[in-house]
């Protein structure tokens, strides 16, 4: 059967798809042929470069590429919170939660569930933590709030076991390490903060 021709030429799939003798195929970025690119040559003065058209559709599919996993990076926390972002460290019963990817001067939590010793729980920030990061606010209230060799230590009264949340504000960007105490279980908290 005759295959239908278009009148300029061009076939059904593509409007860049030449029909001609002479075929240059193009790679996709997993490297399989999807189509062919047909050269023509013609009477007319037209500069035309299919060589540098083929480049350019290969770094559009690279461009392509890099977006999307940036989206689906930014999507799953990298950026912020998500999947990627949010840790939780346990020890000994006591779990610790917070967000490894923050923003300057965006609020953020760090969640603590812990057991009770002796009708309290003690939280100590070490004074690196409490320089990048405010103290916004605490839930619920600290009964003491005090200093000790540069740290900052909470206490809180409680029986059994207590959730407390620390609402934070990064005052810096960069990497921290860190360790954060609760209830003498020390736990590693790393970091980062995006300008």
């Amino acid at each position: 059967m005759a295959e239908d021709k278009h009148p300029l030429g061009l076939n059904d799939r593509s409007v860049f798809v030449y029909r001609h003798k002479n075929l240059t195929p193009v790679w996709t970025i997993c490297g399989v042929m999807k189509e062919e690119v047909e050269r023509i040559q013609t009477s007319l003065q037209i500069d035309e470069d299919i060589d540098l058209h083929m480049k350019s559709w290969r770094v559009q599919r690279v461009g392509w590429g890099h977006m999307v996993s940036f989206l689906l990076l930014a999507i799953l926390g990298l950026f912020g919170n998500g999947l990627l972002s949010e840790r939780t460290l346990g020890k000994g019963g006591t779990f610790l939660t917070y967000d490894r990817f923050t923003r300057f001067e965006n609020d953020t939590e760090m969640e603590i569930e812990a057991q009770s010793v002796n009708g309290k729980i003690s939280v100590v920030l070490p004074p690196d933590f409490c320089e990048r990061f405010k103290v916004e606010k605490i839930n619920p209230d600290p009964s003491v709030q005090k200093g000790d060799n540069g740290s900052t230590v909470y206490e809180f009264q409680a029986s059994g076991r207590a959730h407390l949340t620390l609402f934070l504000s990064p005052r810096s960007h960069g990497s921290l390490r860190c360790r954060v105490a609760v209830n003498e279980a020390e736990f590693e908290i790393v970091n980062f903060i995006y300008p």
